[in-house]
């Protein structure tokens, strides 16, 4: 099968399991309650950017 067929394989399956992890860590923050679909949605479009920004910006916001 080759080599890169196999690593782009688990590079989409790496994708899915830090997508899922990280919108179910958003989901269950005690700090995010207003505006959690956001920040959840927003982590689902940009992927690890969105949870870095999430984690560095958005948390400090619901003190």
């Amino acid at each position: 099968m080759g080599f890169f067929p196999t690593l782009l394989a688990a590079y989409v399956i790496f994708a899915f399991m830090f997508q899922t992890v990280a919108v179910g860590f958003i989901a269950q923050d005690n700090k995010c309650d207003k505006h959690r679909v956001g920040w959840a949605l927003f982590t689902l479009l940009t992927g690890p950017v969105g949870i870095l920004i999430y984690l560095f910006k958005g948390r400090k916001n619901f003190n």
